[in-house]
């Protein structure tokens, strides 16, 4: 009753149920993931080293493990458009992190071996 406590090892599609007193908490190997009361998939593969969440309604808190960091995903991150595209190699992941910014409205931050990437409005 005072916990909603799930480890993840794989993909999971979650429909959570608000509830301020006792938030629902996912963690994994790589970040955790906090709600009150949303819908979202989270994705943890260990042996690809990646770790995704998708929000489908509501919010959530996404943190590091490892005090990398944390963002929040709210809604309306335009579910209606996509983006492609061909990059050259570049030198390092901040110089295509830099050539999709001026693309694409986005922030993000580099934090250790972690990139954490949002919408921007412009």
């Amino acid at each position: 009753e005072s916990e909603r406590d799930v480890y993840l090892d794989g993909e999971a599609y979650f429909e959570v149920t608000k509830n301020r007193r006792c938030p629902f908490v996912v963690e994994s190997e790589a970040m955790r993931i906090k709600v009150l009361g949303t819908t979202f998939n989270f994705k943890c593969d260990k042996s690809h080293k990646l770790a995704e969440a998708t929000l489908i309604e509501g919010e959530i808190e996404v943190r590091g493990n490892h005090d990398e960091g944390m963002i929040i995903l709210s809604p309306d991150i335009k579910s209606d458009k996509t983006y492609s595209g061909v990059l050259k190699k570049k030198d390092n992941i901040e110089s295509v992190l830099q050539s999709l910014d001026n693309s694409i409205p986005i922030n993000y931050k580099i934090v250790g071996d972690n990139i954490f990437i949002s919408s921007r409005n412009k």
